[in-house]
């Protein structure tokens, strides 16, 4: 056996003819594909012999072999597969090989330089779920989740070209197939961090990191110090001001912290005030805002349930505290909680109702609730949502909160027959998604206004920035009593100035301002913690904001 790098034409006028083309190459393909470009009147080739490379043949010109190295990240090696061309979009598609076994269509524009496509599956959505994971990656604009009983494959939802569920195809070893862990996304390292569950063999309190840039790949993490209890289910949140995740519950009453630098070390979180008790199934998130951790709900040991919420401050010696409203939604667990960071609020959906004493003890819940949030608990208060059909009352599920849309997702879940009752073979697992949408305000509302440390002197108001964190554009809301020249700066965590974004004269009344997360030079800034200070007749306000990839 040999591989021929000669080219072969038919000619069909006149009596067909074979003729060899002229194209000198030391170049040999086998088991690979070929198509015609006809825009640019080349042969275009992919792969073959397990390689992943790219070759065009000019037959018109230039008609020499030229390697390609397209942009984008390239698929695989393979052999044997099959390739057409799309000529409505101009590219070459690409579809299984005998080497990777990859299910997945890859797609190659053809256009100038050429660049790698998504990878998309024909399938359905991924196989019913509960106690699995979610996160929102700003970056690719898609939510990825992971576990949920006994599956331990990635899934990837892109948001944009109409939504689409794609299987992740990563590297390293994997985590084992686990549910009821906590899983947050890293912004400074583009990355999701797994943390804790339960498989197989019992409970866990591992941690594993998964790469988003590029080849998609599973790292564990061994920190030093610790690790905390092995009592799923607990929560975790991302601390963006001291890059760090923060790991509470598991029926126990310790916060664990750990950093996230090249060192990573788990420790005790030495806190102050009356501890929330010890519970499992409740939720967490971050309120970047006040730079504090809420949690709310859950299982409770010894006790059916907790209603309140309570506050971790963050900035200086951490402190609890109950900042609960005069009137809470019913006890539940196993809910979700996102954090809606255009109108500075948590936002709670579903979970299980508990009461031991009622004829039934528990049961599903399919409502919609958000705790507005101020700068004293007096400003917090309880409120539903929901309006439209809202998904089938459910446990177990996951959420995330998509800023580009505006939106709360929910998908997958444990759910029951019509009546509540529990089917022969058990709870019913769902892969449905529903997602909850708000409009957009379209101008300041006063009402929202709080500055960091309150009113000052000067009349002047810091509202909120939003979305919070972001990638994007960061919309800055600012109120004056009367009119005055505002400075509003932007600065880095050291205290230098990144950018001016304001200094001039304001009437009265409500403002918005615009940061695109760039420097005085117009350079785009890193992802991190920054400040946002306005200045005004001597008053100042600051608020923080964090940036992400």
């Amino acid at each position: 056996w040999y591989a021929d790098h000669a080219v072969w034409s038919l000619a069909f006028s006149g009596g067909p003819a074979w003729d060899v083309v002229p194209s000198p190459t030391s170049v040999s393909f086998a088991n690979h594909s070929t198509i015609y470009d006809p825009v640019r009147d080349r042969l275009v080739v992919y792969g073959g012999d397990g390689s992943n490379t790219v070759w065009t043949l000019g037959l018109s010109g230039d008609t020499g072999w030229h390697a390609v190295t397209p942009a984008g990240v390239p698929p695989q090696p393979r052999s044997g597969h099959a390739a057409v061309h799309d000529p409505v979009r101009d590219r070459m598609i690409v579809l299984g090989g005998t080497s990777t076994l990859d299910a997945r269509i890859v797609t190659l524009s053809l256009a100038a330089g050429m660049s790698w496509g998504g990878r998309s599956l024909a399938l359905t959505p991924p196989a019913a779920r509960y106690l699995h994971s979610a996160i929102y990656d700003p970056v690719r604009d898609c939510m990825i989740t992971f576990g949920g009983t006994t599956d331990s494959d990635v899934w990837v939802f892109s948001f944009s070209g109409g939504g689409r569920w794609d299987r992740m195809l990563v590297t390293g070893k994997r985590p084992s197939a686990r549910s009821a862990h906590a899983a947050t996304y890293d912004p400074v390292r583009d990355r999701m961090i797994v943390y804790g569950g339960h498989d197989s063999a019992g409970n866990l309190n591992d941690v594993w990191a998964l790469s988003l840039g590029g080849r998609p790949t599973w790292t564990q993490l061994l920190p030093a110090g610790g690790p905390p209890p092995v009592f799923p289910p607990c929560s975790a949140i991302y601390d963006p001001v001291r890059d760090r995740l923060l790991v509470f519950g598991g029926y126990v009453d310790d916060v664990w912290a750990l950093t996230l630098t090249e060192t990573p070390t788990w420790s005790v979180l030495p806190v102050s005030g009356e501890r929330p008790p010890a519970r499992g199934g409740h939720t967490a998130i971050y309120d970047p805002v006040r730079d504090r951790m809420l949690v709310y709900g859950g299982e409770v040991i010894d006790a059916i349930g907790d209603e309140r919420v309570w506050a971790l401050s963050l900035t200086g010696n951490p402190s609890w505290s109950d900042i609960t409203p005069a009137f809470s939604p019913p006890k539940r667990a196993f809910h979700t909680s996102i954090y809606d960071s255009r109108r500075d609020r948590m936002v709670i959906f579903g979970g299980r109702w508990e009461d031991y004493q009622a004829t039934y003890p528990w049961d599903n819940l399919a409502d919609t609730w958000a705790l507005s949030l101020g700068p004293s608990p007096a400003d917090g208060y309880w409120y539903t949502l929901g309006p439209g059909i809202p998904p089938d009352p459910r446990m177990g599920h996951a959420a995330i909160y998509d800023p580009v849309r505006d939106r709360m997702v929910v998908w997958g879940g444990m759910a029951y027959l019509p009546g509540w009752q529990v089917p022969v073979n058990g709870p019913l697992p769902r892969n449905d998604m529903k997602s909850l949408a708000w409009s957009a305000p379209t101008a300041p509302d006063p009402a929202r206004f709080t500055g960091v440390r309150g009113r000052d002197e000067g009349g002047l108001r810091l509202g909120r920035l939003w979305p919070n964190p972001s990638r994007g554009e960061t919309v800055v809301e600012l109120e004056l009593d009367r009119p005055g020249r505002i400075t509003v700066d932007a600065f880095d965590l050291g205290g230098s100035l990144v950018r001016r974004l304001a200094d001039s004269q304001f009437a009265a009344g409500p403002h918005t301002l615009s940061w695109r997360g760039d420097d005085q030079l117009r350079h785009a800034v890193g992802p991190g913690v920054y400040f946002v200070r306005a200045r005004s007749q001597g008053a100042a306000v600051t608020r923080r904001v964090v940036r992400v990839r």
